[in-house]
């Protein structure tokens, strides 16, 4: 599916009313695509539960934007079993971290570092920024 500005509305838009409304069992952290406590489940068995992730990591937990190729990958330091917490990458095609959040959500790469690497944004302010950005015009180039 190409990206147009209805595309890029509508996936920015769901971000936002996902993390307005985030379930109480996850927490939001800019500081980290996705942490999750350690244990012998990897964070998906146990829906998330303690996991804290910022905006993308969120956006990759939704089944919908998971269905289109968003994705995030556990991984424990030094190996499973290792008893370091879980950690998160987030990947969309050939595209890791922000620079998938941008391909995914037709940022350029300036609005995906603004939105996603800011790591001392709040809740709030994360979602005002995704609400503006939806209002904007999709711009093809990085």
């Amino acid at each position: 599916m190409n990206m147009n500005t209805k595309i890029r509305q509508s996936r920015l838009t769901r971000l936002a009313d996902y993390l307005e409304n985030l379930p109480p069992n996850r927490k939001f952290d800019m500081r980290t695509w996705g942490t999750h406590p350690t244990g012998t489940h990897t964070p998906p068995e146990e829906n998330y539960c303690g996991t804290a992730a910022c905006a993308l990591g969120h956006a990759a937990m939704i089944p919908k934007f998971q269905k289109l190729g968003l994705q995030i990958a556990w991984h424990q330091p030094w190996g499973e079993g290792s008893g370091f917490p879980w950690s998160a990458e987030i990947t969309y095609k050939d595209e890791y971290d922000s620079y998938a959040g941008a391909l995914f959500f037709g940022l350029t790469d300036r609005e995906a570092s603004n939105l996603f690497l800011s790591i001392r944004a709040s809740r709030r302010r994360t979602i005002n920024k995704l609400r503006k950005l939806a209002t904007l015009p999709y711009q093809k180039g990085k």
